[in-house]
């Protein structure tokens, strides 16, 4: 069995470390999709499954107000920047001011970042161009749909100069891309990300179950009414997989508690 997880890129680095030890104890894979938080939020409203949210804490808030997420079940998951990289090898360029960081992306010939439209990243990444008054930035930029694809496609780019941006746990967990640094003041931005256990992904199933109905006919082989197939077994099926996602959120957020703590590196 799987748990279900939609979640923002910059946790993606975190889940994966964790699903094979979170196998190995509880015997339940985590089936993850990652990308922009938009269009991660956007998946479920359109009614995908899911056991599990990782979004930022303001659409997990939201999210919860409409009743979508469990509001007893939200955790902090941890804070992410972010922050500015180059091609693994490259020289890394000075951005640690206003000035310097306009110098270094007005040289850039190429600019790759997330969606500027749907990524916390993207989002301000673009504010912070116009803000600069970056020349045809727009020309410059490579877009993508979430911050992991950006970099990997700023990992195997032949144009240079070339510079990223997106959450500094996506570049970290880049292969060929190394981070330069966060962005400074007063364009930092530091995320918080947040989780939630889904409580939209059955609530078909819950009305069903509860307003059940025997069908009359007994099924041979266990002796009960077969409607408890169609109605009892789904909703059982539901609050494991609802226990199962409490699970893994515990499971996150002890382990990012001991990564703080250094108990792993």
């Amino acid at each position: 069995m799987q748990v279900k997880i939609l979640s923002g890129g910059a946790a993606q680095g975190l889940v994966q470390a964790l699903a094979d030890r979170f196998k190995l104890e509880t015997g339940y894979e985590i089936a993850g999709s990652f990308g922009a938080v938009g269009a991660m939020r956007d998946k479920l409203m359109a009614g995908e499954e899911a056991d599990l949210l990782i979004l930022t804490a303001a659409m997990i808030a939201d999210l919860a107000r409409q009743g979508r997420v469990d509001a007893t079940s939200i955790q902090h998951v941890g804070i992410v920047a972010t922050g500015v990289a180059v091609r693994t090898g490259e020289p890394l360029p000075a951005i640690a001011s206003v000035d310097r960081l306009h110098a270094a992306l007005s040289a850039a010939e190429a600019l790759y970042f997330p969606d500027p439209e749907r990524a916390t990243a993207g989002i301000h990444f673009a504010k912070v161009l116009e803000k600069l008054g970056i020349a045809a930035w727009a020309k410059k930029a490579r877009t993508f749909p979430n911050g992991a694809a950006a970099m990997r496609a700023l990992a195997s780019s032949r144009e240079r100069p070339a510079l990223g941006c997106t959450q500094v746990t996506e570049i970290l967990n880049t292969a060929g891309v190394t981070l330069v640094g966060a962005l400074p003041a007063p364009f930092e931005l530091a995320t918080l990300y947040t989780a939630g256990v889904s409580a939209t992904a059955e609530w078909k199933t819950w009305l069903l179950w509860r307003n059940s109905t025997e069908f009359g006919i007994t099924d041979p082989t266990f002796n009960m009414d077969v409607s408890f197939y169609t109605f009892t077994l789904p909703f059982l099926r539901f609050v494991l997989g609802f226990l199962f996602a409490a699970v893994v959120l515990g499971f996150i957020a002890a382990a990012v508690v001991h990564y703080i703590y250094g108990g792993i590196r």
